[in-house]
């Protein structure tokens, strides 16, 4: 049995409405074998067992249980639901069509980072299996060997002094909206895509003194006070954050993404990318600061021990409408998980793409690297695809070719977190 610390909230959130949940869609050069990807999951989930749980209750609470049962491989993510007896009550399920693996999984128990072992592992024991070659990926988890003590850690400190205070924390207000977003957490999500050679992306990103993440959201900044000329609102980018180096938990499988807010005034549209960019990285620098997270910290782990003052049902009904309120604080988001370091597999992957239901502000892209190229995918709880049309003529400005994808429509799993009679 596993206690729901630093996740305990995040458990809590999820409904029907508010799903919280991810597709990492990857898309590989041949059909999949079901039966060999199957085997490989199966081996796999020898060596992850902290994404081998069901639900449970003990002490009016809720709690990971093992869970032995298969992972159960769908035809498409759209119905599922995770946590149900349909996903054999596993939190991680699989869906497979043709070329494309969906791996599917509740947010509120691993993040990017916290799941991309998991699915290099997979692809590691699928693709040697079906290709017949050995494949030089660098460090990899196999079957066989005995978790790593780190991977288990919870990353939350037992308490947080009272005399740690914010380092440059910034908290938005009047806060410009999308009026195309309707504010209702997961509608229909749509996407685009934006495909940019790596190579030429990063070396226009590292002349103009920036980062993939904080390039994107300067320009979608740009890109949003463009198409509304008569803002005059703050124009709210909140980015993703990794606090596992902050917490030194680098191998930790929980979530623990947090997030940081970057603040453009609408008189920020006129100065050149170069002086945008390193103004984003300033202010990614400041709040990334060790303090920010601590003081977060400790305002969550307060939060949760007046959970824990409540029943179980009190709990599920005080946070309904809490996930919702929560992201919708920033005019967009933008999530980068980094390199995927997959090695050889990259061989094999001609697309990837980290999807998610939680958007909250309307627009979230998510940036992802493989096999030499960057996929941005815009995220929206809207079908209108004039920011990313947008955006690609702002790219083009700066000498970056791209273009859009066709729309289409995200298929996203749902939540059930079921407790087995």
């Amino acid at each position: 049995m596993m206690i729901l610390n630093s996740a305990l909230t995040a458990f809590y959130m999820a409904s029907d409405a508010f799903p919280f949940t991810i597709n990492v869609n990857i898309n590989l050069t041949d059909p999949i074998d079901l039966q060999k990807l199957q085997e490989a999951a199966r081996a796999a989930q020898s060596r992850y067992p902290y994404f081998s749980v069901q639900m449970g209750i003990a002490d009016d609470t809720y709690v990971l249980m093992p869970n032995s049962r298969p992972y159960v491989f769908f035809e498409t993510a759209e119905g599922v639901k995770l946590g149900s007896a349909e996903t054999n009550y596993h939190l991680l399920a699989f869906a497979v069509h043709d070329s494309t693996i969906d791996f599917l999984v509740f947010h509120g128990l691993t993040d990017g980072h916290g799941i991309f072992p998991f699915i290099k592992t997979v692809l590691y024991l699928y693709l040697s299996e079906t290709t017949g070659q050995t494949l030089n990926v660098g460090a990899v988890r196999l079957p066989g060997e005995t978790p790593f003590a780190p991977e288990f850690v919870d990353p939350y400190p037992a308490n947080v002094p009272s005399s740690v205070e914010p380092f440059g924390r910034f908290v938005p207000e009047h806060v410009f909206r999308l009026p195309e977003s309707t504010q209702e957490p997961c509608k229909k999500t749509f996407v685009y895509e934006i495909t940019l050679p790596e190579t030429a992306f990063m070396k226009y990103t590292r002349e103009s003194d920036g980062s993939p993440a904080t390039m994107v959201s300067a320009f979608l900044f740009k890109t949003i006070q463009s198409l509304h000329p008569d803002n005059t609102d703050l124009i709210s980018c909140g980015m993703a954050f990794d606090r596992r180096g902050v917490l030194h938990t680098p191998d930790t499988f929980w979530s623990i993404a947090g997030v940081i807010h970057l603040g453009y005034k609408p008189d920020m549209a006129s100065l050149p990318m170069t002086t945008l960019a390193t103004i984003s990285r300033g202010m990614v620098f400041l709040q990334s600061q060790p303090e920010n997270s601590l003081v977060e910290i400790r305002g969550a782990l307060a939060a949760r021990d007046q959970l824990l003052k409540l029943s179980h049902n009190e709990r599920k009904n005080a946070l309904a409408n809490r996930a919702a309120q929560s992201l919708g604080v920033d005019s967009f988001h933008v999530s980068y998980v980094g390199q995927s370091g997959f090695g050889d597999l990259e061989r094999y992957i001609t697309s990837l793409h980290p999807f998610t239901s939680a958007t909250g502000s309307g627009i979230l892209v998510e940036i992802a690297a493989v096999n030499g190229r960057f996929i941005l995918s815009f995220l929206q709880d809207f079908r209108s695809d004039r920011y990313v049309s947008r955006f690609c003529e702002l790219l083009c400005e700066e000498g970056i070719d791209c273009k859009p994808s066709a729309g289409s429509i995200v298929p996203l799993p749902g939540i059930a977190l079921e407790v087995e009679k």
